[in-house]
């Protein structure tokens, strides 16, 4: 006996609305890194600055942990629906996909020495660029992955040529606006 399958409109619709939620906190992280930088740099005349800097920092960690997490629901929607051709891309960006968790591990390394109250540090600014240069490299590489997908008739050219992903943003015109 089979389970009953399940409604792919209602799959759909949990896929969005998981994907809105998660958006959402990538904005919040995204704005708050941001906020946190630039009164990190307006900290030299200011107090309040810096401790706005500070108190954002603080709180960036935990908006990383609800990002990564409302993340992972809608990937996992995306999974069921498309599970062949997302599949399929992730193979044919093999590294790049793979790499997502080493940025993903590093990104949160550079959240927490930004967010590090010991003083020890010299330039906690520093980190934070770094922070938001490797989520912008994660979320290209989702771009990517997600563009591949729909352009189905070419993977087999793709996987016989090994294009790398610097050569398929040259190829698609839509990626970039897309990212």
């Amino acid at each position: 006996m089979h389970p009953p399958a399940a409604d792919p409109g209602l799959i759909k619709l949990l896929l969005l609305v998981t994907f809105f939620l998660h958006i959402a906190a990538v904005n919040c992280l995204l704005g708050g890194a941001l906020l946190a930088g630039i009164a990190r740099l307006c900290s030299r005349s200011s107090s309040l600055y810096a401790r706005l800097s500070s108190d954002l920092a603080g709180l960036l960690p935990f908006l990383l942990v609800a990002t990564f997490t409302l993340g992972l629901a809608p990937l996992l929607f995306a999974q069921v629906l498309y599970g062949q051709a997302l599949h399929a891309s992730s193979v044919i960006i093999a590294w790049p996909w793979l790499l997502v968790l080493i940025l993903l591990l590093l990104a949160c390394y550079s959240l927490y020495f930004t967010a590090s109250r010991t003083g020890k540090l010299k330039a906690p600014g520093t980190y934070l660029v770094v922070f938001l240069l490797l989520l912008a490299a994660i979320a290209f590489t989702f771009t990517t992955n997600i563009s591949l997908m729909q352009a189905s008739p070419q993977w087999a050219d793709r996987y016989q040529a090994d294009v790398t992903m610097r050569e398929m943003s040259r190829e698609d015109a839509a990626l970039l606006p897309r990212f």
